[in-house]
């Protein structure tokens, strides 16, 4: 929406009806769900924050700020990465099952570190923080056409297997904002939804 307290970009490729009071945006050079994965993460909501004239609770964003936002250029393979992500998110929370949106929470703060490794990759790599490489290899047998028991089957061995205790992934992102304190903390607190 325009006005808003937050920013919310969503991803659909259902029919929708629009309000005149929201911005659409379409694109065929990128991956949808990887521009709404990068559109909702803290860095851009920082960025909005400081660059974009978003002040206090009630504001509006227009076409001008949207168009300014950096957006990574990624390649395909890592949207498509992203775009994975964004479908179970999205499955996780209209499952609306407790594990189902507990796995849809977990990946949504993955989701923003991935988001933070387009843009800080250097920073990262420097304290061991990167995400990429470890997340695309579970994601390679994910079927966003297969069944919904399949899709609520894998979203929980995912979340299983992401989150457990011996997991790089877990343990990075739990270390994200401990390991920089001064960039990705930030980052992370002030733009928070």
């Amino acid at each position: 929406p325009r006005k808003c307290s937050e920013p919310i970009f969503y991803h659909t490729e259902d029919p929708a009806y629009v309000m005149l009071s929201m911005n659409v945006i379409r694109t065929e050079r990128m991956n949808m769900r990887f521009l709404s994965a990068v559109l909702n993460s803290s860095v851009v909501r920082y960025w909005l924050r400081y660059r974009g004239n978003m002040q206090g609770l009630n504001f509006q964003i227009d076409a001008a700020p949207l168009l300014r936002i950096p957006i990574p250029k990624e390649p395909a393979s890592k949207q498509s990465m992203f775009g994975s992500i964004v479908a179970l998110i999205q499955y996780g929370h209209l499952e609306g099952e407790p594990g189902s949106v507990a796995a849809a929470d977990f990946l949504e703060d993955l989701i923003d570190a991935c988001a933070m490794e387009c843009y800080f990759r250097e920073h990262m790599a420097e304290r061991d923080l990167l995400f990429h490489d470890l997340v695309a290899p579970h994601l390679a047998a994910y079927d966003p056409a297969a069944s919904e028991a399949q899709q609520r089957e894998f979203l929980a061995d995912l979340h299983r297997t992401l989150n457990s205790p011996s997991s790089k992934i877990r343990n990075r992102l739990l270390r994200l904002t401990a390991d920089s304190p001064d960039l990705l903390a930030v980052i992370k607190a002030e733009g928070r939804a």
